[in-house]
């Protein structure tokens, strides 16, 4: 048995501190005993419809507070003020209305002014009653005809087949309204056009074969490739005789075109007669120096 000594074990590493405890945080002081929460700010009311003209933007904030059939009933009242007001109202509660149409032909200027922004504002909104609204232009003032035709220019592409129905109207009135409101669209308002020309209903062909006749030459190709076809093929007489005119107008306004275009400076212009290569010269110059 070995009599040698066994080292001594080493000392015993001390366990490490624990790591600190987050504090938790100090709850927020409770209300004072006895203290109830305060009361909420009641909401804001929409200001009167009777005292003074408003804005869209006065109203629309208040949208969720206003009643669309009270601003229908408000409509009729006898005041303009309160006539105007509630077109806007309208407007902000999206909710069109036959009424507020009417109002168009109101003999208040500012009345029919309101209810031509209303309708604007409402867009879309507004598609079943374009046939209406292309009625109610007749007669109304040129400020708020202008404005609903942009309306309507607006519509093309998003409401065709009410658009295409209120061509069902005379045609003078037809000229101001639907038809103006293509002219505005170059290209895009022709193909509406050339769309509605092969309606089933003749006054809408008419029409719409008489916008061509006003506008085609923003798509002469288009425009031309139909009224030949129309003027050869329709079925009715007047149909195919307004599409003849029409080509002639097209053609006609092109020529108008092509001279205006030409340079004002060329000796004798009215004098003699110019040869084709000495125009083209002419044209060539005008051309880069534009």
């Amino acid at each position: 048995m070995s009599n040698d000594a066994k080292p001594p074990a080493p000392p015993a590493q001390p366990a490490p501190a624990p790591a600190p405890r987050p504090r938790p945080a100090e709850p927020a002081d409770p209300e004072p005993a006895g203290r109830s929460p305060g009361p909420k700010a009641p909401a804001a009311a929409p200001p009167a419809l009777d005292e003074r003209p408003l804005r869209f933007v006065d109203l629309a904030p208040f949208a969720a507070q206003l009643d669309a059939n009270e601003l229908v009933a408000m409509l009729r009242d006898g005041r303009g003020v309160v006539r105007a007001n509630a077109a806007l109202g309208l407007a902000a509660v999206n909710q069109p209305s036959l009424d507020l149409v009417m109002l168009l032909r109101d003999s208040e200027p500012r009345v029919a002014a309101a209810a031509a922004e209303a309708i604007g504002l409402l867009g879309v909104l507004v598609r079943p009653f374009i046939p209406q609204i292309t009625q109610a232009l007749d007669g109304a003032q040129a400020e708020v005809q202008g404005a609903v035709v942009g309306t309507l220019a607006s519509l093309v592409g998003k409401a065709n087949d009410e658009l295409r129905a209120a061509l069902d109207v005379p045609f003078a009135l037809a000229m101001k309204t639907i038809v103006e409101a293509c002219g505005r669209l170059d290209k895009a308002g022709v193909a509406f056009l050339i769309a509605a020309a092969d309606d089933e209903n003749s006054r809408v062909r008419i029409n719409a074969i008489g916008g061509l006749g006003r506008w085609g030459k923003a798509d002469i190709d288009a425009s031309m490739a139909c009224l030949l076809a129309i003027e050869a093929n329709d079925s009715v007489p007047d149909v195919r005789t307004a599409a003849k005119q029409a080509s002639l107008a097209v053609i006609a306004r092109t020529k108008v075109v092509a001279v205006d275009a030409l340079p004002k400076n060329i000796p004798d212009f009215e004098a003699r007669k110019l040869g084709g290569s000495e125009l083209a010269e002419y044209e060539a110059r005008s051309t880069s120096t534009r």
